[in-house]
């Protein structure tokens, strides 16, 4: 139907890109982020101030988005500093499963130049029989890796069967990262009944944890774990991203690829992401 959706988009960047490369917008962008601050110093609002904002203009626009993006970028790497400097992480993984969520984290570890930081804690499931499949993966794992230590044990779990004083609770408290990968899906077909637990479970995280959340796309389980991370978690939202598929029409492909855009991974898994940290 519409055959100049690439065409279209990148005249919106080329055209936002002017913004950013014009000094005199830039300019007008610091006088915005430094009126901000003024107006949101610290705990308090000075309302006079922060009335005086006008998020009419594009240079207001982009230094809100600049001031959301900055602080939480600083909150993962202050996190990723206390961390490298502990030498060790506490997870707590939820409905883990084999385990891929504590390899992906080691591997992103490993990325950050900090492959010889432990991973301790426990993987809760309500079939701990994973742990035949999650033992052999690791030791697969450590050829190549020989630094890499993991601590994890496996414990079994009920997500709607949870007391104040159970075990899970207990992990949860300690850990620095609280993981939910492609769990909500696999349990959730009472949307309420599972939105109710997760409320319950997440209100015990720890100030300064993180809380990472991936799962499909469709079902709106993203907007459920934001609901549920509302109520009486106190968590703050970092990251939320959304991978979908895309209608590439069969003209803009060539154009795609031209301009060094890729359309095959698209057919690849539909996945929403979210990443808190407790406040």
């Amino acid at each position: 139907m519409c055959e100049n959706i690439f065409k279209k988009a990148m005249e919106v960047i080329t055209e936002k890109r002017q913004h950013i490369n014009d000094s005199d917008e830039q300019q007008s962008v610091n006088a915005a982020i430094r009126a901000i601050k003024i107006a949101y110093n610290g705990h308090n609002i000075n309302t006079i101030t922060a009335g005086q904002l006008d998020f009419s203009q594009l240079s207001y626009r982009r230094a809100r988005v600049w001031g959301r993006f900055f602080n939480s970028s600083l909150e993962v790497e202050l996190w990723l500093a206390l961390v490298k400097q502990k030498k060790s992480v506490n997870v707590c993984s939820l409905g883990g499963g084999p385990g891929t969520d504590l390899i992906a984290l080691q591997l992103f570890l490993k990325m950050k130049n900090m492959s010889n930081v432990k991973i301790s804690g426990a993987i809760f499931d309500k079939y701990i029989e994973w742990d035949d499949i999650f033992r052999p993966l690791v030791s697969k794992f450590r050829v190549g890796n020989a630094n890499v230590v993991f601590d994890v044990d496996y414990e079994k779990f009920d997500v709607f069967n949870v007391s104040d004083d159970s075990v899970v609770i207990g992990r949860i408290q300690q850990a620095d990262v609280v993981t939910i990968v492609k769990f909500v899906s696999a349990v959730g077909y009472n949307r309420n009944k599972i939105q109710i637990a997760m409320e319950k479970l997440l209100k015990f995280v720890k100030p300064g944890a993180l809380v990472f959340f991936l799962d499909n796309s469709d079902g709106d389980l993203a907007e459920l774990m934001k609901r549920a991370a509302a109520v009486d978690a106190n968590l703050s939202l970092l990251a939320d991203l959304s991978r979908k598929k895309m209608r590439v029409p069969a003209g803009e492909r060539k154009s795609m690829v031209s301009n060094g855009y890729l359309y095959g991974p698209q057919k690849n898994a539909m996945v929403s992401a979210c990443m808190w940290m407790k406040c």
